[in-house]
């Protein structure tokens, strides 16, 4: 389990400057998306949060399984 909060903290870490940095200062200087874009980018950002913590999980437990037989 603490393996999973170690990826989770890691995978917040790659991709929060993206969407903090990038997308917030093109969304306030040039975009202007409405509420609906937003929230469909949001979910696919949840979306991709959620496979890289599953990418970056996955070796990890597979390792742990390994050595335990």
């Amino acid at each position: 389990m603490r393996k999973l909060l170690v990826k989770l903290k890691e995978s917040t870490l790659s991709v929060l400057p993206i969407i903090a940095l990038l997308f917030a200062v093109f969304q306030a200087a040039k975009l202007k998306l409405n509420r609906r874009a937003l929230l469909k980018i949001l979910v696919g950002t949840l979306y991709t949060y959620a496979g890289l913590v599953l990418f970056l999980t996955t070796p990890t437990w597979a390792l742990c399984q390994r050595d335990t037989s």
